[in-house]
Order: structure tokens, then C-alpha cells, then sequence
């Protein structure tokens, strides 16, 4: 059958989604044999992960657990039998095993992973155009079909970049090439214009007044995103807060999710490169595990420090602290 010539884990699906054909990647990726899937429903081996940000996500089912995937669903092309649909799975660690790959030996720093990133960055800006041009119709009508596949490869371009971006900002700062401007900065206006710039996501500021800190503010507000993004990542309901409070001597900012939340040993892990929070057997939340590690090169580079108090299925509330300093005198004329 063609879909053996397949290299991606693959099945035939009737139009009642019953499996009437798995190829022998997917053979090799779950641990069944054909005669163990075929008959059964595509629902018992593929199941959505209730992500919104990527309806491609689902998880999949192996012999010993389950692990997080990308499904494409098509029909399939010069059958005699009509309705029948290809499913293709990718797995969704890819980006992640690739980064890994590139950076093996490096240890993320020298002159050929900078070079070989910014290669990347320009035929992926060019393939980003290309399908920014086809999906706003300036090349001829589209068929809901097209659009999808289309949609799904412009999502993948943009996770591809933003890795791409990630691992070049973090060469930067471990080389301390990542200078920083400081001046005195009001926390409350920065961390609120943040949270407003993200949809499902509160901002509280305890002193309900200028919390005045000596900082970088593009380098700071990257961090906020960073850690909204993430909590938006981890919270099925969007329900994220971003509260700024002061202590004796510092600013502090919390992001606070509604998350699955995190097990104890693992609070560290989060932190370090690649580090990703699993939320079921075989699953990780998507990215390649950067956004944090970035963070904390940052808030250190300020002087502050981060951290993460979290208990599992009560959420997670990550913190920084920067050093308060005087308001700036303001000039009259």
C-alpha cells in the first residue's frame, strides 16, 4: 500500500473512523502491530489535547503510555474505495530533539551555531511571506482544504522562528553580548501594559501606586511576556493574573496561573535549558523550553532573582524581584 512508502507514523481511516490500515512507522512509534489497530476506532489511539493555540496537538497512544503528537487528517488520493482519509502523525518533540541536535557540543555558544542561525532566519522569512501572500488571496481563491494545510505550515514556520530567535537571544546573553540600559522605570505601568496586551489576563497592583525600579525596560517587559506566555501555556481557561507588590527592599512581580501546577522536584528543572513541565504521561505544553531559561539570565543580569511556588492541580505562581530605587526628581521650568 503507498502509505508505506510513508516515513511519518501513518493510518487509513474510514469515513466512521475505523482504522483499516497503520503503516510501519506507526508500528514502530506505539509498539502495536496492524493487527492489534486495524478494526478499531481512530478515537482509542488518537485523542485532542484541548489546546486551542494549535488543534493540531493530540496525544497518541503507545503500548506503555501516551506521548504528545501532531495529527494531519486528508482524504487520500487515487483509492478505489471513496471516503477513505490519511492520518498522519508527527511527533511533537521535533523542534526540541533538533535544537538539541544543533546544540550538542556547543553548548549553545560559538560562532557556528550564530551563523547557522541567522541562515535559518532568511528562507524562513521567506517562506513566511510566501504563505502570508497565498493566504490573504493575492494568489487566486483558496478551498478550505488548502487554507488548513496552509494555516498549518504558517503555524509551524512561526514556532520554527521563534526557536530559531530564542537560541540566538540565548548565545547572547550567556556571552554577555546582551547589554543593558538602566534607567528608573515605573514597574506597575510596564507589568500592566503587559497583561492587557494578552486576552483572559488580570493585572493587580498591591500598592495602588508607581513602583519605581532601576531597570531595563524592553529587557524586563520581554521577561513579562515570557512568563505570560508561559502561564497562558499551562492555564486551560486563560484565568492568568499579573500582580506587582513590594517587599522591604525590592519590587516583586507575580505571574499566577490556574495551571496543573508543578511537582516539587521539578521546580529547579523548569529553569534550566530545554526544561519543560509534563502534564500527563508522555506530554509536555509546547516549546522548546528556552522562554524560561532566557528569563532568568535576564532578571540575574538586573541583579534580582526568579523563582516558582506551585503545588500539582492548584496552579503555579512565578515570581522576580528587581531593587526599588527613588522616583526621578522631576525638572521645572
Amino acid at each position: 500500500m503507498a502509505v508505506d512508502c510513508l516515513s511519518d507514523p501513518s493510518m487509513v481511516v474510514e469515513p466512521d473512523e475505523v482504522i483499516v490500515y497503520v503503516n510501519e512507522a506507526f508500528e514502530k512509534l506505539t509498539g502495536y502491530v496492524g493487527s492489534e489497530v486495524e478494526g478499531r476506532r481512530l478515537a482509542d489511539f488518537l485523542e485532542a489535547d484541548g489546546s486551542n493555540a494549535d488543534p493540531t496537538s493530540a496525544r497518541c497512544r503507545t503500548r506503555n503510555s501516551f506521548i504528545a503528537v501532531r495529527v494531519a487528517i486528508r482524504p487520500m488520493a487515487g483509492v478505489v474505495e471513496p471516503g477513505l482519509r490519511l492520518v498522519r502523525i508527527e511527533e511533537a518533540e521535533e523542534p526540541r530533539a533538533f535544537v538539541q541536535r544543533l546544540g550538542a557540543g556547543l553548548e549553545l555558544e560559538g560562532e557556528f551555531l550564530a551563523r547557522i542561525s541567522h541562515e535559518l532566519r532568511t528562507p524562513l522569512t521567506a517562506v513566511q511571506e510566501g504563505l502570508d501572500v497565498v493566504l490573504d488571496g493575492l494568489t487566486g481563491p483558496l478551498n478550505e482544504k488548502q487554507r488548513e494545510f496552509l494555516h498549518l505550515a504558517r503555524r509551524n514556520v512561526q514556532r520554527l522562528t521563534k526557536l530559531v530567535n530564542d537560541t540566538l537571544e540565548l548565545g547572547r546573553l550567556k556571552r554577555g553580548e546582551r547589554r543593558v540600559t538602566f534607567s528608573p522605570m515605573d514597574l506597575c505601568r510596564l507589568a500592566r501594559s503587559s497583561a492587557e496586551s494578552y486576552a483572559g489576563v488580570a493585572f493587580e497592583c498591591i500598592v495602588g501606586r508607581a513602583i519605581w525600579v532601576e531597570a531595563d525596560p524592553a529587557r524586563i517587559r520581554d521577561v513579562l511576556d515570557k512568563l505570560v506566555q508561559n502561564a497562558l501555556r499551562h492555564s486551560p481557561k486563560a484565568a492568568v493574573v499579573v500582580r506587582v507588590r513590594t517587599s522591604a527592599l525590592d519590587a516583586v512581580v507575580e505571574v499566577i496561573d490556574s495551571g496543573a501546577g508543578i511537582p516539587r522536584d521539578k521546580l529547579e528543572e523548569i529553569f534550566e535549558e530545554f526544561g519543560q513541565l509534563s502534564v500527563g504521561p508522555g506530554r509536555t505544553v509546547g516549546g522548546v523550553g528556552l522562554g524560561l531559561t532566557i528569563a532568568k539570565l535576564i532578571v540575574e543580569q538586573h541583579g534580582g532573582r526568579i523563582w516558582v511556588e506551585s503545588e500539582p492541580g492548584r496552579g503555579s505562581r512565578f515570581s522576580f524581584s528587581l531593587k526599588l530605587c527613588k522616583p526621578p526628581v522631576e525638572s521645572f521650568v
